[in-house]
């Protein structure tokens, strides 16, 4: 017969280890402050999701360190300290935010400017676009991931997509392109070229518009007009690259919006000269009296298949331009075009090209 006594030690110390086994498993996380820290996870599968603290008690597996948990939220949802009150149905359905709790860390979804969430369509499947609540810039950097990787950009999908996302497509779940085909026309050479991440010519949409490029939908011809400063605005037959070239040649500026007035007496003081350009020891040197205020911008010397050689700002200042070209090793011989790209101090945009021949 077991004697009382030991039946009595065995259950205190039963007791003991059960307590113990309790205490450790029985407190919410805490951060490096000592705040209990709760997760926002969204709904996946048959979980609707909600507000959850952070529980070594309910993960998978059991007993998991709390760091883990901690950093599995900030990986893959949002971190929140300060939640109070009692979370219904266990924190199903619930919103952290509407029970005191602080954002401190994880991720947010990304949206296009137009307020749409950001989706990305891979061979993989279509994917929810994340941005980093400690690193808030990080929304336009996973948007080109997408368009880089070849990936298509898409709008209005449903968040309740199975498995993730995984083995989806964006379309059939409501899924609509953001970002269409587009088209480089380049003014000056007369030809349209689609816009490609891949494209080692036109990369993106702001690098067409620096070639003086005009960004579309469609390789329709844009409507060009020829801006003499102060005096008239006439529309460009065509056009392609000859007709624009006729208007930089006789200073004007090819614009796809005329001014909407013409000043007077910004005619008496737009005493500009032509751009001109000419090779020297080292390098391309370029001058041109703009005739009115620069605020800024950029010379290019470019080849004749449009490739950049070399490149520097215009500084902002008065309307006398000059700058020298800094070439890296020998110019082979033959023609190339000086382009200057600038804005005046009220932004309207200044286009110039000169050809310039490097001979040996």
């Amino acid at each position: 017969m077991i004697k009382k006594s030991y039946l009595k030690q065995l259950a205190l110390g039963f007791a003991v280890v059960l307590a113990f086994a309790v205490q450790g498993f029985s407190q919410t996380c805490t951060n490096s402050s000592g705040q209990n820290v709760f997760c926002q996870w969204g709904a996946s599968g048959n979980s609707p999701g909600g507000c959850y603290p952070i529980d070594p008690r309910y993960s998978t597996p059991v007993g998991a360190p709390c760091a883990d948990l901690i950093a599995n939220c900030d990986r893959d949802g949002l971190l929140y300290t300060g939640v109070t009150g009692t979370l219904p149905n266990n924190g199903d359905g619930a919103q952290c935010t509407q029970y005191g709790g602080q954002l401190v860390g994880g991720r947010t979804s990304c949206y296009f400017p137009n307020g749409q969430q950001a989706f990305c369509q891979q061979p993989s499947g279509c994917f929810e676009l994340f941005d980093r609540v400690d690193n808030p810039r990080t929304c336009e950097v996973v948007i080109n991931q997408c368009r880089n990787s070849n990936g298509l950009l898409f709008s209005g999908v449903s968040s309740s997509m199975p498995n993730s996302g995984t083995g989806q497509q964006c379309a059939n779940h409501g899924g609509q392109r953001y970002d269409p085909r587009q088209y480089c026309y380049d003014i000056y050479k007369g030809t349209c070229e689609e816009i490609l991440p891949t494209s080692t010519t036109v990369p993106n949409e702001w690098e067409c518009i620096k070639m003086g490029g005009n960004v579309q939908l469609s390789c329709t011809p844009p409507t060009m007009y020829c801006h003499w400063v102060g005096w008239k605005c006439d529309q460009i037959p065509g056009p392609d690259a000859a007709t624009v070239m006729a208007c930089v040649n006789n200073l004007g500026d090819p614009v796809t919006t005329c001014p909407q007035s013409v000043s007077p007496s910004a005619r008496s003081r737009s005493a500009s000269a032509p751009l001109s350009a000419y090779h020297v020891k080292g390098g391309i040197s370029v001058s041109w009296n703009a005739g009115l205020q620069i605020s800024g911008g950029t010379i290019t010397l470019v080849n004749i298949k449009g490739e950049t050689v070399a490149s520097t700002p215009v500084k902002a200042g008065g309307g006398n331009v000059s700058a020298t070209l800094g070439l890296k090793s020998t110019l082979p011989a033959g023609m190339y075009f000086v382009r200057v790209n600038a804005r005046d101090v009220s932004g309207r945009q200044i286009v110039r090209q000169v050809p310039v021949s490097v001979m040996k």
